[in-house]
């Protein structure tokens, strides 16, 4: 709903009269409506991508516009609206019948006092759904910049779930000896403990359930490298939520991490410019254009290119200039592919 008792209102029904009635019944409850007919199923595209619905009435006899097919439109465009069928017989089976198609209430005609029940409380349901779904973004997007700000973090920060690590910053994987933090992902973390160290960090790699409550602690423990070379380190172990399921953050303090470990990049070295993929900025990108797209109702297009013999160009006019290479490339793309609101991919 816009506001407060404003409605957008989509109405099916064989009689105007009857229609007229109803919208009458909602406008004396102090409801403000603003109404639009269907007239026929091949209208519903349409009408569904003019603006942000509230409740659809549905006559379940009208043969003209089914209730079938409206609750298939709305799955299909993925919309969520208030559904209540309104019907004229008496019996079970239209009542039984409308809710199998997916109505939330289903109303005799002339029954005021049942219809602004049920309108009241599908449009509760609904709000509360439309909250529901706004914090889940605003959630979302704060995980998104949580993940950005513990990739540039100078404290070695992994995620675990389930005894495998699902997210590691480069300062971790630095200190295990992974130059991709790629490489980590999906590892068993028991994989990079020592052996006299397993029996420790054994409890801490169990599935996780969210009544489950975990006490912050620190781990003295000895690493190993995919060179098997040795680490001796402190791990602090604490239960967080990461993507809205538990996990454990291990963290270690960026001040006991070797040298090499917290040294700044250096951004006039030409190494290792293009063999970085730098798959979780795409990652990133890919979840950003999704929550716009749910937030905003438009569409948008993920496309992979891949640039023919940059290995080659690299090698002859320098990794620098390849790398301003794929970028022109990047910003081109993303200039040129902004598909409007209504384009369908």
């Amino acid at each position: 709903m816009q506001a407060d008792g404003e409605i957008n209102l989509l109405i099916s029904h064989r009689n105007v009269d009857q229609a007229n009635q109803l919208i009458s019944v909602l406008r004396d409850t102090s409801y403000t409506v603003h109404s639009t007919v269907i007239d026929a199923s091949s209208d519903l595209n349409s009408l569904l991508s003019q603006q942000r619905w509230d409740l659809a009435l549905l006559e379940l006899e009208n043969e003209a516009v089914e209730v079938r097919d409206v609750v298939s439109a709305l799955k299909k465009n993925n919309l969520d609206i208030a559904t209540i069928v309104i019907t004229t017989g008496s019996e079970g089976q239209p009542y039984v019948e409308g809710l199998r198609m997916g109505a939330d209430y289903v109303v005799p005609m002339d029954e005021d006092q049942y219809f602004l029940l049920a309108v009241a409380s599908s449009l509760t349901q609904l709000e509360h759904r439309r909250k529901k779904d706004f914090w889940k973004n605003l959630y979302l997007k704060a995980e998104t910049r949580c993940d950005s700000l513990m990739d540039n973090c100078k404290d070695a920060i992994a995620i675990v779930q389930e005894g495998t690590f699902v997210f590691v910053n480069n300062s971790y994987s630095h200190l295990f000896g992974y130059q991709d933090v790629d490489d980590m992902l999906m590892l068993p973390v028991i994989d990079t403990i020592g052996d006299k160290s397993q029996a420790a960090i054994k409890p801490y790699l169990k599935t996780l359930s969210a009544e489950q409550s975990i006490e912050e602690t620190s781990l003295e423990i000895s690493g190993i490298t995919p060179d098997t070379e040795a680490i001796q380190t402190t791990i602090n172990i604490s239960a967080v939520l990461y993507q809205s399921e538990p996990a454990l953050q291990f963290l270690i303090p960026h001040e006991l991490l070797a040298p090499a470990t917290t040294t700044e990049p250096d951004i006039n070295s030409t190494s290792h410019n293009i063999s970085d993929a730098q798959p979780k900025r795409v990652i990133a990108a890919i979840d950003q254009a999704i929550l716009k797209a749910a937030r905003t109702e438009e569409r948008f297009l993920v496309i992979y290119i891949r640039a023919d013999q940059i290995h080659e160009f690299g090698l002859n006019s320098g990794a620098v200039a390849a790398e301003q290479m794929l970028n022109s490339l990047k910003a081109v793309s993303y200039t040129h592919l902004t598909l409007p609101t209504n384009s369908r991919v």
